[in-house]
């Protein structure tokens, strides 16, 4: 994700500038990263399999995980840059990770800014999936990328197919689930923005009715499976959500910074376009939020 939001950045810690860009990790994140690695040691353990693999597999899970979201926020950062803005910093937290970009939001900017992320995932998965055609040791030929083999025998081959669902994971949930603040959400309102004359208000009502209905089946659906980290998550998207909310019900989203360079944000309060090709006349449009 790109944006102003901030998950509480007096907590955070600055390890390495990488790339010109400062990466921050969040106060909370290496509890997590111990919840991830030892949250399902016990249940594990009682099945009298070595529980030596299981914890190594873990560890490299969730530091593929956060090396593969830090990916992605690069992809944000270096497509903001290329378009002529500044990014002074990335954020990992629990919940994923945050590139503080500053760059000229009008639409088509904003749009290459969202997808920028997510197509980090596509060269990421062809990577992961050579290395599986090469030199996995275990399976047949079939590739299968919900199979699941035993820790102890085949630990490499579980580390290649788990960096193959994650990046197709990461993917769909970015790309697929049009939820404010995720990469979706903002793909979905750019395109809808580009595709139909709303003003700003009316793109902020869908964006919110979309976000909460989606939002609030992901938490329904967190809640039957007992996934309370997913919880947490979704009440955060749904907090964004209601955000954006307060922000329409007073009457100020055109200065939201989703929608302040829009047409009808406060930095762009007129859209002009002529007489196309097919004749159709558009006139000047002022935003009356």
């Amino acid at each position: 994700m790109q944006g102003a939001l901030s998950p509480g950045e007096s907590n955070a810690l600055r390890i390495a500038p990488l790339c010109g860009i400062d990466v921050y990790i969040h106060a909370f994140l290496p509890y997590y990263a111990l919840y991830r690695v030892l949250g399902g040691l016990a249940a594990y353990g009682s099945t009298g399999m070595p529980v030596g693999p299981f914890i190594i597999f873990n560890c490299v899970a969730v530091t593929l995980l956060f090396a593969t979201v830090l990916i992605h926020e690069f992809g944000h950062s270096f497509m903001a840059i290329y378009l002529g803005g500044q990014v002074p910093k990335i954020l990992l937290w629990p919940f994923g990770g945050l590139a503080y970009c500053n760059f000229t939001r009008d639409v088509k900017s904003q749009l290459a800014v969202s997808c920028a992320g997510p197509a980090t995932h596509i060269p990421l998965f062809v990577l992961w999936f050579v290395l599986w055609k090469y030199t996995r040791q275990c399976g047949g030929e079939s590739f299968d990328l919900f199979a699941r083999y035993d820790y102890s025998t085949c630990l490499w081959d579980d580390v290649l197919m788990e960096a193959m669902m994650l990046q197709v994971m990461l993917f769909v949930f970015n790309v697929f689930l049009p939820i404010y603040p995720l990469d979706g959400g903002k793909i979905f309102i750019c395109l809808l923005a580009m595709c139909c004359e709303c003003n700003v208000s009316t793109l902020a009502k869908w964006s919110i009715g979309v976000s909460s209905v989606l939002g609030g089946g992901l938490l329904a659906l967190a809640v039957w499976s007992q996934n309370w980290f997913m919880g947490f998550l979704c009440l955060w998207l749904l907090y964004q959500v209601f955000n954006m909310w307060s922000c329409l019900k007073r009457g100020e989203i055109a200065q939201h910074p989703l929608f302040e360079n829009m047409p009808g944000g406060y930095r762009n309060p007129r859209a002009v376009a002529s007489r196309d090709e097919l004749g159709r006349f558009h006139s000047f449009q002022t935003d009356d939020c």
